[in-house]
């Protein structure tokens, strides 16, 4: 198992060794620019959201964009979380 886990991290290390010298050719382990937008745009969504379902939802049945009305209702109780 430890044989595993640093073959893993020797790969990982080249990745990142390559990506230094070629930055954006070939494999590499870094976020996309559409990846990091989206990352971005869920992290103001947890920032400015006023109730923790509306965080915990998944992006489907987001209250700005709601695709049913009885997958973003309101739960009964604050202490329960309605799921899609």
């Amino acid at each position: 198992m430890t044989a595993a886990a640093g073959l893993v991290a020797l790969i990982v290390g080249a990745i990142n060794v390559k990506d230094f010298f070629a930055f954006k050719q070939g494999v590499s382990l870094s976020i996309s620019d559409a990846g990091r937008q989206n990352i971005f745009r869920r992290a103001r969504a947890i920032l400015t959201a006023e109730r923790l379902p509306a965080v915990l939802a998944p992006p489907s049945c987001s209250p700005s964009r709601p695709t049913s009305t009885s997958c973003c209702a309101p739960p009964a109780s604050p202490w329960s979380i309605r799921g899609c």
